[in-house]
């Protein structure tokens, strides 16, 4: 069926000069007669069926076209090898289990590779095959293809190396892929053939028919049904075809696998303990570390992706929590916030630009923080919408039914909001990245563009996709990727550029030093919003998204009603930054020991402070209450909460009280040792408060927040009883960390590993989760407040945790989860009263 053939190169290329692709022929009346119309031409339906335009490329033209019994016959024919091979690998799995562990966990890497060569002969070596083969040649000759090759494509996230190095992995994949059904899976099989769907990497098959996609009739064959495909219940033949293969070729592999580990076990030594001790965990971990995996990168091996939406929710919460508890501290600490200036003008940027530029481009980065968290809160109105429709439905939302047209529009406004987000913080990273000290060999500043307003144009050196990058640069080649959008078709995957950052981070620790925690955030805002899309698009039934006027036109919460970024206005921004420039941040640094001038200073900081974010308080109302934007005054308020600490009462009282304890302890001790913003400086706390446990309830950001700080931490509070239940035992290595947390006068300023941290918070009752980025979700499991979830960012470039950063983390724990310093005691040592 397929009418193209290869022609003869006409004359060979210079040697210094890149081939281009071959050229194909073809007969004028084959090629007319080998298009094959698709039922529907939309994009839903795009995804299993070629578009008729499309298959004017060799690439993209049918191979054969089936009858409607051989098309049966080969559907059915797949989901009995998937159905055989499940059923067999769970048998073996449930007798020999420990056996299994046993060996696979006590052979060498070495003989690892050997007997995956020999169990799977065509599994994929090296890791990410999908980069690669982008720069192959070989993807050119559509006509030599392989089936050797065909497979690897079908499964591009499995490969030899990952296999042999992590045994954890192999363990994941018998476990989630027997324990689910192969349509829990079909999304996510679907998912990872997109590249290669899209790039015609396949020779596939031409049948009018789409196959069931999900149900107990999964895998049948039946007739194309506009409703039942846009809602993704069936998938067209050609991609509904590559994704039973997949799924039959991946569970024969890991059968052979399993078979060839368990050679010459004796049926006598049956044992599955260890086994089911092993997946009852909440998920799997890397060899070697403390926490436990990414979902989001190990989607593979870990539980097949649903819409899970209180998982959802949790994840805009705990981004909402941290950008807004990081723009709480920056108002409220000086140290905190002079921590994240310098970290600012340390890029190249700011340190080519003139004094005025600094100034605009500081407050712009403020701008930009705040924009930040307004959008996450807008992120947490789309979803606590569609729960609230969601349960207002409750069973009349199923995969095989239509959705209820509330519904529909709801979740589809939410994909839409995400999808816009994603895009966004891509683009935001576009343009963070030449900034970035470890990246900015890649670029040249011509500075006679040069202005008022800008230091000059950014210019790329070399072009960036290319073979030539991935090699020489796998972190800037990942990161130039990953500004890509996720709806266009030859788009690398998020998730998978995402893991390959991680990997080459973790194989190469002293790359890490390129980034900066900018940098950092960015990738973790925009991981996770991208984490987020994926949940909801493998909600089912799938959601008809709307258009953006057609979202706009029914919907009036939040970000519909905004619809753009802040503005910005570079006068302002100037007049802004240049006074808290002068004021705070090249102001006279607190030395001395004359107790009435640090006070006079502290003042001066604190006045510096409050001035700028009233000043940025004033332009971002400003901005949100235009003539043609909807927000009500009690909109506008709630957002404005987020830059009004020193608004606050708490702000004030926490102020008054951190002076007066100054004076007092000025009074006790001679000569008050300086400190560089990191200990308590007040006297010895008194010691009759009761603490109280579980998390604090916050109502908005005008009302409450975190206490007041001038770059050294406010005097000792109150020491409190705790209840010896309460009292949280840790060794003296762990309490060390919870005191730094919490310091006294007398503790002396240190860093803390990351692991170290872990450990602490593992012991008192959570548990650690990797996302991408810097971002590790805790979750307690146990205690008062079990069910809470906060995200802490691991230190970068090293992995220690600086006094300031550490401080900060003890206050979002206290607002979060109670915490004290008396929390927490010395394990064996007796749990009543105080604990110093």
């Amino acid at each position: 069926m397929n009418p193209f053939f290869l022609l003869p190169e006409k004359k060979p290329n210079p040697p210094d000069k890149e081939p281009g692709p071959p050229q194909y022929g073809y007969t004028l009346p084959a090629l007319p007669n080998s298009i094959r119309r698709p039922p529907c031409p939309c994009s839903d339906c795009q995804d299993g069926f070629y578009p008729e335009s499309a298959q004017n490329s060799p690439e993209h033209s049918y191979h054969e076209r089936l009858s409607d019994a051989e098309a049966k016959r080969r559907a059915c024919s797949k989901v009995d090898d998937i159905q055989r091979y499940r059923s067999r690998l769970s048998e073996k799995i449930q007798v020999f289990g420990d056996i299994l562990m046993s060996r696979w966990k006590n052979q060498s890497q070495a003989k690892r590779a050997a007997l995956l060569k020999e169990a799977a002969p065509d599994l994929e070596k090296q890791q990410w095959l999908l980069p690669r083969c982008s720069y192959m040649r070989e993807r050119y000759y559509i006509l030599t293809r392989t089936p050797e090759r065909r497979r690897q494509l079908l499964l591009p996230w499995l490969n030899a190396h990952l296999l042999k190095t992590n045994p954890a992995v192999l363990f994941a994949l018998l476990h989630y892929r027997t324990a689910y059904p192969p349509q829990a899976w079909a999304t996510f099989d679907s998912n990872q053939l997109k590249l290669g769907w899209a790039a015609g990497w396949f020779d596939v098959d031409f049948s009018a028919k789409c196959v069931m996609m999900q149900g107990d009739r999964y895998g049948s064959l039946v007739d194309w049904e506009a409703k039942a495909a846009h809602r993704a219940d069936i998938l067209g033949y050609p991609r509904a075809m590559l994704v039973l293969e997949a799924q039959a070729y991946l569970l024969e592999v890991l059968y052979n696998i399993v078979d060839k580990i368990l050679e010459r076990v004796p049926s006598q030594a049956s044992r599955a303990e260890k086994w089911h001790d092993l997946v009852s965990h909440e998920a799997f971990r890397e060899t070697g570390a403390i926490e436990f995996w990414s979902p989001y990168t190990n989607q593979a091996f870990s539980r097949p992706p649903t819409f899970n939406f209180d998982y959802l929710l949790a994840l805009a919460k705990s981004r909402l929590n941290e950008t807004g508890d990081h723009l709480w501290y920056m108002q409220c600490d000086s140290g905190y916030m002079r921590r994240y200036v310098k970290i600012w003008f340390a890029t190249e940027v700011f340190k080519k630009a003139s004094e005025q530029q600094k100034a605009m481009m500081l407050t712009q980065r403020i701008v930009l923080e705040i924009e930040s968290h307004f959008y996450w809160r807008w992120i947490e109105i789309e979803c606590n919408n569609v729960e609230a429709i969601r349960r207002q439905f409750g069973d009349s939302i199923c995969p095989g039914m239509p959705l209820p047209p509330e519904y529909d529009k709801a979740l589809g406004a939410l994909e839409l909001l995400l999808v816009n987000q994603v895009n966004y913080r891509a683009e935001l990273l576009g343009k963070v990245l030449p900034h970035c000290p470890g990246l900015q060999k890649h670029w040249n500043i011509d500075s006679s563009y040069a202005s008022s307003d800008r230091v000059g144009l950014l210019k790329r050196k070399e072009e960036p996709n290319t073979q030539k990058s991935l090699n020489d640069d796998p972190l800037d080649w990942c990161l130039v990727q990953l500004q890509g959008k996720p709806d266009t078709p030859l788009t690398f995957d998020h998730a998978m550029l995402f893991a390959m950052l991680r990997d080459h981070l973790s194989s190469k620790p002293s790359e890490k030093k390129r980034l900066d925690e900018i940098t950092y955030q960015i990738l973790s805002d925009l991981s996770t919003c991208h984490e987020m899309l994926v949940a909801v698009r493998s909600h089912r039934p799938q959601t008809t998204l709307g258009t953006l006027d057609e979202v706009i036109a029914t919907e009036h919460r939040g970000f519909w009603k905004f619809r753009r970024t802040l503005a910005i206005n570079e006068k302002v921004f100037k007049d802004i930054g240049k006074a808290f420039m002068g004021d705070f941040y090249h102001g006279k640094p607190r030395t001395g020991s004359k107790g009435t001038e640090r006070i006079s200073q502290l003042g001066a900081l604190h006045t510096a402070l409050e001035k700028f974010w009233g000043s940025i308080r004033a332009f971002v109302r400003e901005d949100l209450t235009k003539s043609h934007i909807a927000f009500s005054s009690e909109e506008v308020e709630d957002l404005l909460g987020a830059v009004s600490a020193h608004l606050s009462e708490e702000y004030v009282q926490e102020k008054q009280r951190t002076e007066a304890e100054m004076l007092t302890a000025i009074k006790i001790v001679d000569k008050l040792q300086p400190t560089d913003g990191t200990f308590n400086t007040g006297p010895e706390p008194s010691r009759t408060a009761k603490i109280l446990q579980g998390r604090e309830k916050v109502k908005t950001r005008g009302e409450h927040g975190p206490s007041v700080s001038d770059g050294v931490e406010t005097p000792a509070q109150d020491a409190v009883e705790v209840a010896t239940n309460d009292v949280i035992p840790l060794t003296e290595d762990l309490l060390g960390v919870t005191h730094l947390m919490f310091p006294s006068k007398d503790d002396r300023a240190k860093d803390v590993t990351w692991d170290r941290f872990v450990n602490m918070m593992i012991r008192a009752g959570f548990t650690a989760r990797n996302h991408t980025g810097s971002a590790v979700a805790f979750k307690q499991v146990s205690g008062a407040g079990a069910g809470g979830r906060i995200v802490f960012h691991k230190p970068h470039p090293a992995d220690k945790i600086d006094p300031v950063l550490l401080r900060i983390m003890g206050k979002r724990m206290t607002k979060w989860f109670g915490w004290k310093r008396e929390l927490f005691a010395l394990q064996g040592e007796a749990t009543t009263g105080v604990q110093g």
